[in-house]
């Protein structure tokens, strides 16, 4: 069976996405909704009959005899689906009700669900969305498939919708955070631009201030999170960098009592999103912003074990030879701030690259008084006072 997929709306129109239907669907000739004839209208007595199918399957409870004998009337909910508004709206709260009780019909009632989610009909389109969690609440294979989903509805532009789609979301992921993430991810990742928005936006504001509550239980999914969320960083902003981060940081692999190889697994991700492998640019100021952010977000990683060597090398072979081409000084006092704070953490190793070079460009020479000045000569000194102590007559 094919799943629906849903499309945002063409460039110029309003309104909520569109889903294409289902390949049988296509085959037809028909949209989602065509049924190849004329709905039947509403009536009372189709919504009578709707009823009364309802009745027998609450009464049935969970005894599988009795269940067995009322599969006609699932499958009249079913065909409820496509018929008149009002069938329509009993429709989209009646299928997940009983949706665990016939497996066989999987496939059809979520494909019922999801053309009931696409109806023009908003409040036939909230209930249907309030549904889809309870699809799979039994029955987790469906997960992947409804977060997918609902991702792309995140594209409704209705506040109420757009609500209730998160909402909807949400319960996805406390069910089962590794698989909904890894479907979010992809969108983030694959999807176009508008996509990619809406669902960065929605880990922002509904995962990521709940992300340890949220990730406490998938901590064997966390590696796979882990190589979903390093695709997703060669290209980002600076605002999605900090969020992708932010997640990275609440998974329990890199806890409060992580090991030293865990952090390094972190600050190597800062690493490659500094570029430390290109060469320095001093009047790229866009560059300087990134490199000195990156710079400050590797304090946190070093100060839990992590080795900086590569960023003190990086300031000793590309930095501190340009420093004085760098003409804005928050950068300059910046970067040296960042050494101050990390050369008590360092070692020998690091000790004897830096000491002289910072010798050797005149970083401890005598500045200008001014606040930038005293600020960079604090750093400086702080940091060599340090290094000093980490080897043996290094100064010398």
């Amino acid at each position: 069976a094919q799943r629906a997929r849903c499309e945002p709306s063409a460039p110029g129109s309003v309104g909520r996405p569109r889903c294409q239907g289902t390949t049988a669907t296509r085959a037809r000739g028909g949209s989602a909704f065509d049924l190849g004839k004329k709905p039947m209208s509403a009536t009372d007595g189709e919504v009578a009959g709707l009823y009364a199918s309802y009745e027998k399957l609450v009464a049935a409870g969970d005894d599988t005899a009795e269940l067995s004998k009322l599969t006609e009337d699932y499958e009249y909910i079913l065909e409820a689906s496509k018929r008149s508004a009002q069938s329509k709206q009993l429709a989209a709260s009646f299928i997940p009700r009983f949706f665990k009780s016939f497996p066989e019909l999987e496939e059809k009632a979520i494909n019922a669900q999801i053309d009931l989610c696409e109806e023009e009909t908003l409040n036939i389109r909230l209930i249907a969305i309030r549904g889809l969690p309870m699809l799979c609440k039994d029955t987790p294979v469906h997960l992947p498939k409804l977060a997918d989903i609902l991702g792309q509805l995140l594209l409704s532009e209705d506040p109420r919708e757009s609500a209730e789609v998160k909402k909807a979301l949400l319960a996805l992921v406390v069910q089962d955070p590794r698989v909904c993430l890894l479907s979010l991810f992809s969108s983030v990742l694959n999807g176009e631009e508008e996509l990619r928005a809406a669902v960065v936006s929605f880990l922002r504001e509904r995962v990521l201030p709940d992300a340890k509550a949220l990730l406490q239980d998938s901590a064997n999914g966390e590696g796979e999170l882990l190589e979903a969320v390093k695709k997703i960083l060669v290209d980002v902003s600076g605002s999605e960098y900090k969020l992708f981060m932010g997640l990275l940081g609440q998974f329990r692999m890199f806890g409060k009592d992580a090991p030293r190889e865990n952090m390094e697994l972190l600050l190597d991700i800062v690493a490659e999103q500094a570029e430390l492998h290109e060469q320095f640019s001093a009047a790229d100021t866009d560059n300087l912003e990134r490199l000195l952010s990156c710079f400050q977000s590797a304090i946190q990683y070093v100060e839990r074990g992590a080795r900086p060597t590569k960023f003190t090398d990086y300031l000793c072979k590309q930095l501190l030879p340009a420093f004085d081409s760098i003409a804005a000084e928050p950068f300059r006092v910046g970067f040296l701030q960042f050494l101050a704070q990390v050369a008590p953490l360092c070692t020998g190793v690091e000790a004897r690259v830096v000491v002289p070079e910072l010798v050797k460009y005149g970083i401890l020479k005598p500045v200008e008084d001014s606040v930038a000045g005293v600020l960079m000569m604090e750093a400086a000194v702080y940091a060599f006072h340090w290094l000093c102590t980490k080897a043996k007559n290094v100064a010398n």
